[in-house]
């Protein structure tokens, strides 16, 4: 779970990391797809986000993806069921799972005769993303937007605030083996990646536990530090 408020920078995490990987990645790109493939230009090319145009998306994302077979982009509605056929379909072309597929983001997925507002939402699609992963041997990192404003008057909800667990209600903290939080800091220079939970080593669901990354928003790319 990549959990973050509106603009907090998860997208940016997220698309970086699947520029960047060797291994197979899927990715849904539900939530403004053009933004992402827009994002993912910017980062191959590393160039100005304002100097790719949309135009040109279609050109620069065909001849990129042609150099990284390993990583495939869908877009348009998705439910569960259509990314587990997309995971066996991907999974016969590459003569192996995807290795990650990422779900941008959570609010985007479809749930017969529910809506992300319900519970009902939650109680559906979670347990069953996480059948999915151990079905299919492969790890879903999910996007979750948090817009609510938070314990003790935190204002988290803009993206420039730490979080801490208690802030993800129905993020799927619970299923998640992987509770990541993002915000940014220092005059929007910085990213910030918090652990609160993991499954096998350090964390803090207070969300004191963190790692900076530099970040160009100019390029949308990021920087170890």
């Amino acid at each position: 779970m990549l959990a973050g408020a509106p603009g907090g920078g998860k997208s940016t995490v997220a698309a970086n990391w699947a520029w960047r990987s060797q291994d197979p990645i899927l990715y849904l790109a539900i939530d403004r797809p053009l933004d992402m493939m827009q994002r993912l230009v910017a980062i191959g090319l590393d160039k100005r986000m304002s100097e790719v145009a949309q135009g040109e998306l279609d050109y620069w994302s065909t001849r990129l993806t042609g150099k990284r077979d390993e990583l495939v982009i869908e877009t348009g509605t998705q439910t569960v069921e259509s990314l587990e056929h997309r995971l066996i379909a991907l999974t016969e072309w590459l003569m192996e799972p995807p290795h990650v597929v990422f779900v941008d983001n959570l609010f985007d997925l479809r749930s017969e005769g529910n809506s992300y507002m319900s519970n009902d939402f939650y109680a559906d699609v979670l347990p069953a993303l996480k059948q999915l992963a151990i079905n299919h041997d492969v790890g879903i990192v999910l996007l979750h937007h948090v817009t609510r404003s938070g314990e003790r008057g935190k204002k988290h909800g803009q993206g420039s605030e730490p979080l801490t667990m208690t802030d993800l209600l129905h993020g799927g903290e619970r299923e998640a083996a992987h509770v990541w939080g993002v915000y940014r800091g220092h005059g929007n220079r910085q990213l910030f990646v918090q652990v609160l939970k993991q499954g096998h080593g350090r964390a803090d669901a207070g969300g004191s536990l963190k790692v900076a990354l530099d970040w160009s928003p100019e390029t949308m790319r990021t920087f170890s530090r």
